[in-house]
C-alpha cells in the first residue's frame, strides 16, 4: 500500500469518529432537553400541595383536587378554577371536622366532579351545602355527622348515595334539586310547601344507613320526600330512625316505576310515617310502596323494613292496601310489625317468602285476601277472583310464627292446604263485631287439621252504671281438628267480665278465667303466646294438659299493685316433675310479661314439697318478678 493509500485511510477513520461523537453529543442534548421538559411537566401537573385563597390543593393532569381548606371564611364558595386550572374534585377527609363552617357552595362546572369519602364529615356548624350539577356519587360518610346541616342542594344527575352518606344528620331538613339541572330549586316555595326532600331523578340507588337516625330533630317536622322512577334499590336502614319522615311518595301514578329492593330496616321507627300520598299544597303523586307493588317491580321487601311505623291517625277509609303479586318474591321477619295504617292484603297468585312476624301488631290489618288467575281481561292482563277457601296461597303448607299476631284480622280463611301453624301465627287477636254490633267470624276454618272451639259465654257490665254483669260475649280457642293443642285464645275477657251471668260487680269472680276446666275435651298441650295480650288476673290449667309453650302471656303490663295468678290442677308431685323435665314446661313459659316486681304468682295444687316449690322458682327465666306458692 502507497503512502497516499493509507493518509486516505486515516481521513476516513478520522471522518467517521467525528460522526459518531456528534451523533453522540445530539443524543445527549436531546435527553437533557427531554428531563427538563418532563421536570416541567411534573412540575406543573403533579404538584403535591399548593394554596391559593385558603384552599390547600393538588394538580393532576391539568386539574385540581381540593385537599384542606385553612382560610377563616363561615361561608365557603369553592371556586370552579384554582391557580388557572379547573377544580374537579374534593379529597377525602378535606372539610373533616372542620367546625367553623356553616355553609359550602361547590361552583364547579366539571362533568365529572367527585367528592372523597368523610369529605365533609363531623362538620358541627355547617348548615347548608350546595353541591354541583356534574356529581354522580355522594360517597360513603362524606356529611356523615353534621349535626347543624338542614339543607342541601344538589344536581339530578346523582345515581348514588352510598353508605352513611347523611347518616347522624338530625336537623336535614330539606333536599334541593339545582335549577339549573332541571329541578324547582329552592326558591319556588309552592312545589316546596309539597315536598321538602327531592330524590334526583337520574338516583337508582340509596345506600346501606345513608339517612340513619338523620331527619330527627322538631324543626324537620313532617318532611314529604319525593322518589322519581330510576330509583332500584333503597338499601338496609338507608332512613332507619328517621321519625319526622311523613310522606314518601312518586311523582305520578301514571309514570312506571323501577325500584326493585327495599332492605332489611330501611324505613324501621319512622313513626310518622304514613302509608298513603301526600296531598299537601296540592301534590298529587303516590304512595311509594304501594305504587312499586303495583307496578308489579318490588321483589323484596326485607326484614324490619317498616317496622316501628306506628303512626295511628290515619282515617280507616285512608289506610293502605297491599296488593303483593307474583313479582314479590319475600316479605322478611317483621316487615311491617307495629304498622297501623295498613287495612288490607291482598295475595294475587303469589306465594311469597313470609318471615315470622311479618305483620306483627298491625293492628287495623282486618282483610287478608287470595286471588285466583281467572282468564285474562279486554286488554289482555290477568283476571283475578278472590278465593272463598283461603286467605294465602293454596301452595302454602305452614303459616310462619307470629305472622299476624296482634292484628285486626277478621274472615281470615284458614285453606286445606295448611298443615302447621308457627306459635303465635294467629295469637292476640279479638273477635270483631260489625257496625250493627253482629259478631264477625276471626278465623274461618276450611281445613281438616285444625278447629274453633266454642268457649262458654262470658258476661261484662250492660252500661257503666250497671251493678250487674248481664252483657253476653263470645270467644274461642284455635285448636287442633283432634282438640288436643290450643295454638290461640280469640276473645277479650278481662278483669271487668265474669263468666257467671246476672253476677254483682262486688263479687269476686271477675277476671277469673276458668273456661279451661271441665272442658269436654281432651286438651294435653297449649302453644307459645296462646294467651298473649290477655287482660285478665287468673287462669286455671287442668291436669290433663301436660305441655306448655314459651311467652304464654306474651305483652302483659303488671304495674304496682297489678298481678297474675296462674293456678296449676296438677295434684301429684309426679306431674310437677314430669313437667319440669324435658321440653314440657318451657323456661320461656313467663316471658314477654312486664312486672315491676313479684307479680306473677304460681299456684301449685296437691300440697307440693319444698323442693318441688324451689325447682318452681329457680325454672322460669322471669326471675325475680315471681314466685310459687302451694294452695
Amino acid at each position: 500500500m502507497t503512502e497516499g493509500s493509507k493518509s486516505e485511510n486515516g481521513k476516513k477513520k478520522l471522518s467517521t469518529r467525528s460522526i459518531a461523537m456528534i451523533i453522540m453529543v445530539v443524543i445527549l442534548v436531546v435527553a437533557v432537553i427531554a428531563v427538563a421538559v418532563a421536570l416541567i411537566v411534573v412540575s406543573e401537573f403533579n404538584v403535591s400541595r399548593k394554596e391559593e385563597g385558603g384552599f390547600v390543593y393538588s394538580l393532576s393532569h391539568g386539574q385540581a383536587t381540593i385537599l384542606e381548606y385553612t382560610g377563616e371564611d363561615v361561608n365557603v364558595v369553592i371556586p370552579d378554577e384554582l391557580g388557572g386550572r379547573p377544580v374537579v374534585a374534593v379529597a377525602e377527609k378535606a372539610f373533616y371536622k372542620n367546625g367553623e363552617i356553616s355553609s359550602i357552595t361547590i361552583e364547579s362546572d366539571a362533568d365529572n366532579f367527585t367528592i372523597g369519602a368523610q369529605a365533609f364529615s363531623d362538620m358541627d356548624s355547617l348548615v347548608s351545602v350546595v353541591l354541583p350539577d356534574g356529581l354522580k356519587t355522594i360517597p360513603s360518610r362524606a356529611f356523615s355527622g353534621c349535626d347543624s346541616l338542614t339543607e342541601v342542594t344538589m344536581g339530578n344527575g346523582v345515581e348514588s348515595i352510598e353508605e352513611y352518606a347523611f347518616s347522624e344528620c338530625p336537623t336535614l331538613a330539606n333536599i334541593y334539586i339545582s335549577t339549573t339541572s332541571g329541578g324547582k330549586g329552592s326558591g319556588d316555595s309552592d312545589y316546596n310547601t309539597s315536598y321538602n326532600m327531592t330524590m334526583p331523578s337520574s338516583l337508582k340507588t340509596i345506600g346501606n344507613f345513608a339517612f340513619y337516625r338523620s331527619i330527627t330533630a322538631s324543626s324537620a317536622t313532617t318532611r314529604k320526600i319525593l322518589f322519581n322512577a330510576a330509583l332500584t334499590t333503597i338499601g338496609q336502614s338507608a332512613f332507619d330512625g328517621c321519625n319526622r319522615i311523613a310522606f314518601i311518595d312518586y311523582a305520578a301514578a301514571d309514570t312506571a316505576v323501577s325500584l326493585t329492593e327495599i332492605g332489611n330496616n330501611a324505613f324501621y321507627g319512622c313513626t310518622s310515617l304514613r302509608f298513603v300520598k301526600n296531598t299537601t299544597g296540592g301534590a298529587s303523586g303516590v304512595f311509594f310502596l304501594t305504587k312499586a307493588l303495583d307496578d308489579k317491580v318490588l321483589e323484596s321487601i326485607g326484614g324490619g323494613a317498616f317496622d316501628g311505623c306506628a303512626y295511628s291517625s290515619t282515617a280507616s277509609s285512608n289506610r293502605a292496601v297491599l296488593n303483593i303479586y307474583e313479582d314479590t318474591e319475600s316479605i322478611g321477619d317483621y316487615a311491617f310489625r307495629n304498622v297501623k295504617s295498613i287495612k288490607t292484603v291482598n295475595f294475587y297468585a303469589s306465594n311469597p317468602d313470609l318471615g315470622e312476624g311479618a305483620f306483627y301488631g298491625a293492628s287495623n290489618l282486618t282483610a287478608v285476601n287470595y286471588y285466583e288467575e281467572n282468564g285474562t281481561n279486554e286488554d289482555g292482563s290477568t283476571k283475578y277472583t278472590v278465593s272463598s277457601t283461603t286467605s294465602l296461597s293454596p301452595e302454602l303448607t305452614s303459616i310462619p310464627s307470629l305472622l299476624f299476631y296482634g292484628s285486626g284480622l277478621n274472615g281470615f280463611k284458614l285453606g286445606s292446604t295448611v298443615t302447621s301453624i308457627g306459635d303465635g301465627a294467629l295469637s292476640a287477636l279479638t273477635v270483631s263485631k260489625d257496625s250493627k254490633g253482629e259478631e264477625l267470624t276471626t278465623i274461618k276454618i276450611n281445613n281438616e287439621n285444625f278447629a274453633i272451639y266454642k268457649l262458654a259465654p262470658y258476661y261484662t257490665k250492660e252500661t257503666t252504671s250497671s251493678g250487674y254483669y248481664t252483657e253476653s260475649n263470645d270467644h274461642y280457642l284455635l285448636m287442633s281438628a283432634d282438640m288436643t293443642v290450643i295454638y290461640s285464645y280469640i276473645g277479650a275477657f278481662s278483669d271487668n267480665a265474669t263468666s257467671v251471668y246476672n253476677e254483682s260487680v262486688n263479687q269476686s269472680r271477675a277476671g277469673q278465667f276458668r273456661f279451661l276446666q271441665n272442658l269436654d275435651i281432651n286438651i294435653t298441650s297449649i302453644r307459645g303466646y296462646a294467651f298473649a295480650e290477655t287482660d285478665f288476673s287468673y287462669i286455671w290449667l287442668p291436669e290433663k294438659l301436660t305441655s306448655f309453650g314459651a311467652n304464654m302471656f306474651n305483652g302483659k303490663s303488671l304495674e304496682s299493685d297489678d298481678m297474675l295468678y296462674i293456678t296449676f290442677e296438677g295434684k301429684t308431685a309426679d306431674y310437677y316433675n314430669t313437667l319440669l323435665s324435658g321440653d314440657n314446661l318451657s323456661t320461656e313459659f313467663l316471658s314477654g310479661i312486664e312486672a315491676d316486681g313479684e307479680n306473677v304468682v304460681i299456684r301449685l295444687s296437691g300440697s307440693q314439697s319444698s323442693d318441688v316449690l324451689d325447682s318452681f322458682n329457680s325454672y322460669f327465666t322471669l326471675t325475680g318478678h315471681y314466685t310459687t306458692i302451694n294452695i
